[in-house]
């Protein structure tokens, strides 16, 4: 059991007797993690086993996705990495805050932060990413048969709009790629960005779509 799991991992790490909230996770069994003797709060995020291969970036590729989340922390976009277990599949991480609504003004710091993540030079090739030449439009082209009319629509309107600017060939920039609400986390003073593992090299708008279409 992932409860079970988390609690011996961090008494092994010298946190006793956590108290182990479950927290909102797709791909991933997520936990607040509160103990005495240790008084900042933190979070474990545990590989999810049980899903088809490729839902968890975490269980089939743990060291890619450790890899961007310590790149996104040196570029402080991301919580501090408290500790990991590769053999496991488990993330410890600091408390990174509350999911909080997007106002118009909060897009001047993200904006900031998604710029500098852009052009930071990093290699983000993803593990399913051989030939990198198009790989965004390919994507949007496999989202024209998206069973969700909404999605398809605005993948083709999306493909119009590459092909009218020539992003055929636009450089591919390290991205989040998943900016929905529950990984924009606030807490109190600034933004961050958890769940790093679906980045990757695409164009740097996909980011700045997802923002929109995530949050409305």
């Amino acid at each position: 059991m992932p409860l079970q799991q988390a609690k011996h991992w961090l008494d092994q790490h010298a946190i006793h007797k956590p108290i182990l909230t479950p927290l909102a996770g797709y791909t991933n069994h997520v936990f607040l993690v509160e103990a005495e003797n240790y008084p900042k709060r933190s979070i474990i995020r545990i590989a999810n086993r049980d899903l088809a291969a490729g839902l968890c970036p975490l269980a089939q590729h743990f060291q890619h996705v450790i890899r961007l989340h310590q790149d996104a922390v040196a570029l402080k976009l991301a919580p501090e990495l408290l500790g990991f277990d590769d053999q496991l599949g488990i993330m410890w991480l600091a408390y990174a805050g509350e999911r909080r609504a997007l106002q118009v003004t909060d897009f001047v710091e993200l904006r900031e932060r998604l710029a500098h993540l852009h052009t930071s030079g990093l290699d983000w090739r993803s593990p399913d990413q051989a030939d990198l030449n198009g790989v965004s439009l390919q994507h949007l082209h496999s989202l024209q048969t998206a069973t969700n009319p909404q999605v398809s629509q605005m993948a083709l309107q999306l493909i119009q709009l590459a092909a009218e600017r020539g992003y055929a060939h636009y450089p591919l920039k390290p991205v989040h790629s998943d900016l929905n609400p529950g990984n924009c986390l606030h807490d109190g003073k600034r933004w961050w960005l958890i769940d790093w593992d679906y980045a990757r090299l695409m164009v740097a708008e996909w980011d700045y779509a997802s923002l929109i279409v995530e949050h409305g």
